[in-house]
């Protein structure tokens, strides 16, 4: 009964995805952040629905960009609450986190001012400083994984692309995760993660115009609207690309 109501679900929301419409998306994203962190208290029913929400989450925005900002200040209160990785599940958080990253841009939505883009950074900071803290205070397990602390910074190198008087305050705030996680007991495979995530950035946040190119894809390249050349020098582009994020 169950995997048939599951059915069901994820079919009534690939049928909302697939109408594009704007408005009925603009209700349901609200309901999804609400609900998602009050599911009934069984684990394998959390986990069922949380994959469901988490994957329909990026193709909202992919469709719709525009939600990020109509919504920022849902987001924001969501995002703020480190508690809710644990209550809407690490997947569901990671990818809002993500969104934040990849939609605040004036490519997608000219709202996006400085100002804004700003605004945003200043929450995945604090957040970020709010779990290097909890994990000062409990000597314990990171109320963050490696995965979600490499799409947190990810997402702040992308916002200071956009913005580069941000450059310098991420560069800070990435080499304090990683000094923090890179000394704690955590899985070594993690803890390497971490660290060659955090070079790969730092390197290209340090060259600015490259960050810009690296972090910002074109909408016409997400689209496939774009031209082959095929006597075009990307090899060389690709080199430099690589030598720039090398460690």
């Amino acid at each position: 009964m169950f995997l048939l109501w599951l059915f069901l679900f994820r079919l009534m929301l690939k049928s909302v995805l697939l109408q594009h419409d704007a408005r009925m998306l603009s209700q349901v994203l609200p309901l999804m952040t609400e609900r998602i962190t009050q599911l009934y208290g069984i684990d394998s029913f959390q986990r069922e629905i949380r994959t469901v929400l988490a994957d329909q989450l990026l193709s909202f925005f992919k469709v719709h960009p525009q939600l990020l900002f109509d919504h920022m200040a849902d987001i924001i209160d969501f995002l703020a609450a480190l508690r809710n990785i644990s209550r809407a599940g690490e997947s569901f958080f990671s990818h809002m986190i993500w969104v934040v990253g990849e939609y605040s841009s004036p490519l997608h939505d000219t709202r996006f001012t400085v100002e804004v883009i700003t605004k945003l950074h200043d929450v995945l900071e604090s957040m970020a400083y709010e779990a290097i803290s909890a994990f000062q205070a409990s000597r314990s397990k990171p109320v963050a994984s490696a995965r979600l602390l490499c799409v947190l910074m990810t997402a702040l190198s992308k916002i200071a692309s956009r913005c580069q008087d941000l450059i310098p305050r991420v560069l800070l705030c990435l080499t304090k995760i990683v000094k923090q996680y890179a000394e704690s007991q955590t899985d070594q495979d993690n803890r390497r993660l971490m660290v060659t995530r955090a070079n790969e950035l730092v390197h290209i946040l340090k060259m600015p115009s490259v960050a810009t190119t690296v972090m910002n894809t074109p909408i016409d390249v997400e689209n496939r609207l774009l031209h082959v050349d095929p006597i075009a020098s990307m090899g060389l582009v690709l080199q430099a690309t690589s030598l720039s994020v090398g460690p």
